[in-house]
């Protein structure tokens, strides 16, 4: 019995130190492993956010190539490979220890100690964002030109209609409500005796300026005035006294 007991604490102890013995060479590997583990350069968040900036700074460069990309632009070279050589050059200056970096974006002249695989690794990774970012460039561009277009088309619009800026503030068009033209601005005529409208308006304005750029090359005002109960826009110039009736 007690030869039983003895032997079942011995396989006990034995089984203990086996599994120590399983957790340290445990341990020992993933220290190893931790010791292999490429570790992230120094010098890659520095490179990263200089290229970045790079491509920041040259967008109107960057803009001018997409504008003139009907020209035979295949056969130029790439903008973020260019600025990521040229950063990698001016690193490479700095930090030393680094491989060259060719206009073919190949790695040459590396060090004995250099991690080839996880340089290249980091260059892609970087080539990467610097393109989403040029693509986002892009995309900003292309939405600021369709908004330009957009305006462009409505101003052709506009003159291709009989609207008329009202020529007492500048800045309003005229408008007509029954016999009434009138403008946000307070302006406000009654055609009924005239039966005018918006394109007589349109007309009468051109004249008047025409005549009076006959003569004169000062600018003319435009007022209202009421005379008899009846409202008369005005074309008047104090320089040459001249005076058009526009309504």
């Amino acid at each position: 019995m007690f030869e039983a007991m003895f032997l079942k604490i011995e396989m006990s102890s034995s089984a203990c130190c086996l599994a120590r013995m399983a957790q340290k060479e445990s341990a020992g590997v993933i220290k190893r492993q931790m010791q292999y583990k490429p570790m992230t350069p120094p010098w890659k968040e520095t490179y990263r956010k200089r290229c970045m900036s790079r491509l920041k700074k040259n967008r109107e460069a960057f803009l001018n190539r997409f504008r003139t990309s009907e020209s035979n632009n295949n056969n130029k070279p790439s903008l973020v490979r260019n600025l990521m050589v040229q950063e990698w050059k001016t690193l490479q200056a700095e930090e030393g220890g680094l491989p060259q970096l060719s206009d073919n974006f190949d790695l040459q002249s590396a060090p004995d100690d250099t991690d080839v695989e996880q340089v290249l690794s980091i260059l892609e990774e970087i080539k990467s964002e610097l393109l989403l970012e040029e693509q986002r460039i892009l995309e900003e561009y292309e939405k600021s030109l369709a908004f330009d277009e957009a305006g462009l088309c409505a101003a052709i619009d506009q003159l291709k209609t009989d609207e008329v800026i009202c020529p007492i503030c500048k800045k309003n068009p005229l408008m007509q409500n029954k016999q009434i033209i009138f403008c946000c601005c307070g302006m406000r005529i009654d055609t009924e005796l005239d039966g005018l409208n918006i394109a007589n308006i349109k007309s009468q304005l051109e004249e008047g300026i025409s005549l009076h750029n006959t003569q004169c090359v000062k600018e003319a005002k435009f007022s209202v005035m009421k005379q008899a109960g009846v409202e008369n826009l005005l074309m008047t110039c104090e320089t040459c006294d001249f005076m058009f009736i526009v309504i």
